[in-house]
């Protein structure tokens, strides 16, 4: 209580100060930072010659309070990655049972997409086939395929970090 009294009775001009100004500047006194691992190059095993290839780390800086800020690396088709789960297995088991059942769908999926391939190597073979269902049913089969695979977290990851077909 005491120290808030004390606080209010000071000057405000007294409690903000600077010190003293120098005449050198910071860029002068401070060496410039080291190349960051991730910009690098990576030497070339198979030859002496250093490869231009990057190698690809998280980009680390600092905001304005010192605390890290760690960027993700670019992904692209020219620096790949894989999906990785999120957590471990056993750590969440509401997650473990929704991939269980994201498995168990695709899976169903492709066992129909197996019957409507032999469907239509069965009908292929046939002399007197029909056309127009022989179509109906490739593009039932296509559509399955896409089904099949769709709602699998490591295809949806590759979908929304550009990676497609490979």
């Amino acid at each position: 209580m005491q120290a808030l009294r004390r606080l209010r009775s000071t000057p405000l001009n007294l409690l903000r100060t600077n010190t003293t100004l120098t005449t050198q500047s910071p860029a002068d006194s401070i060496p410039p930072p080291p190349i960051p691992e991730a910009i690098k190059p990576k030497p070339s095993q198979d030859s002496g010659e250093e490869n231009a290839e990057p190698v690809v780390q998280p980009i680390r800086s600092r905001n304005k309070r010192g605390r890290v800020i760690t960027r993700r690396p670019q992904i692209s088709l020219a620096s790949p990655r894989d999906w990785k789960r999120p957590i471990a297995y056993g750590v969440l088991p509401a997650y473990d049972e929704a991939l269980r059942y994201l498995m168990k769908d695709s899976a169903a999926l492709n066992k129909e997409a197996e019957e409507y391939r032999a469907a239509i190597a069965k009908e292929e073979g046939t002399p007197d086939r029909d056309e127009l269902t022989l179509e109906q049913k490739r593009e039932k089969l296509n559509v399955l395929e896409v089904q099949s695979e769709i709602n699998l977290p490591e295809v949806r990851w590759k979908v929304a970090n550009g990676m497609g077909e490979e």
